[in-house]
């Protein structure tokens, strides 16, 4: 039997994924993108929460950094990185927090409208800045929603993540579920023969994003420009909300650099006395060199004795490949 899915390294020797994705084989073979291959050890799975962590004895080149999910709100655009198709090319998927799965006041998961396939499962969802939001994890099929991708929370995981780290433990499949074993020490290497009709082992492709040591790969160069057209403040009914007004605001955002850029929000200060911030979403994401495309921020509403004015403006992108991501912005 094999299986494949996503991971992604938390640290320089371990990476998480999906407790479903390793259940065949708690000693998964790695690839990285660049098609460096490792041998991992399963060290500790969770199956409520359906995670595990792979342990490697090489070096990872990069890790990715979790934000905790009180940073993130509904409406904020996400992008979830995998390999929806075993030995396929690796994919950024777009989509937004549409809703929180709830513990309490704790935020155990995201819900999203990324179209996330199963084969996602196991693989990080970033946000604008390349930080992971929460681990592609499953379909959601309760509380009136159904087949929506769930993205479980550094809060929800962290305890069980940082334990099997420090307290290390052997994992045996057993008709895929695990049995897991404290151990003093980790086992020695034992060499064997393979069997004449071994099965081969379970590939899992693992967005590592590693950086070549030998053949730098040069950062993209220019910046993003962003513009406002239209700053419209009605008052909303001078005789009857006198100081009330709703402001609408429209522009525009170029792609001036050399590669395609992934753009999530623009933010207009609206001056007034109460101030606020008008948020902009463009009507495409990602841009290639020299593209424009239009946002706007409506009925953002305020209170002021005088006409409001437009404030400062300023926007929020990363380089869409990847393979950029160590390059500023």
């Amino acid at each position: 039997m094999t299986s494949s899915g996503s991971a992604f390294a938390i640290d320089d020797h371990h990476l998480v994924t999906n407790a479903h994705v390793v259940d065949v084989d708690p000693r998964p073979r790695l690839t990285s993108r660049t098609g460096r291959q490792v041998d991992g050890r399963v060290i500790g799975t969770w199956s409520t929460r359906d995670v595990a962590v792979i342990r490697v004895d090489e070096r990872l080149d990069q890790s990715l950094e979790w934000v905790p999910a009180a940073g993130i709100s509904e409406g904020a655009h996400l992008l979830g990185l995998g390999y929806p198709v075993p030995d396929s090319d690796f994919t950024a998927t777009p989509g937004t927090a549409i809703s929180f799965q709830m513990a309490g006041r704790e935020r155990q998961a995201i819900r999203t409208d990324a179209a996330l396939d199963r084969g996602s499962s196991g693989g990080p969802a970033l946000d604008s800045r390349g930080r992971v939001v929460g681990l592609v994890t499953e379909m959601a099929t309760s509380d009136g929603f159904q087949d929506v991708p769930l993205l479980f929370t550094w809060e929800a995981l962290s305890s069980h993540v940082e334990r099997f780290i420090s307290e290390p433990r052997s994992v045996e499949a057993d008709c895929g579920v695990f049995d897991e074993v404290a151990v003093e020490a980790p086992p020695a290497p034992v060499v064997t023969s393979p069997a004449p009709v071994a099965a081969p082992p379970p590939t899992y492709q693992v967005p590592v994003f590693e950086f070549p040591t030998t053949t730098a790969r040069p950062c993209p160069t220019g910046d993003v420009w962003y513009e406002v057209t239209e700053f419209h403040p009605v008052e909303e009914s001078p005789v009857y909300l006198p100081g009330w007004w709703a402001v609408t605001v429209r522009g525009s955002v170029t792609n001036g650099t050399s590669a395609d850029v992934f753009v999530s929000t623009i933010e207009v200060d609206v001056v007034a006395d109460t101030p606020a911030t008008a948020l902009g979403f463009p009507s495409v994401y990602t841009l290639r060199p020299g593209e424009a495309t239009q946002w706007e921020a409506t009925a953002i509403a305020v209170t002021s004795a005088t006409t409001p004015t437009q404030g400062s403006l300023r926007g929020d992108w990363l380089w869409a490949d990847f393979r950029d991501s160590g390059c500023g912005t």
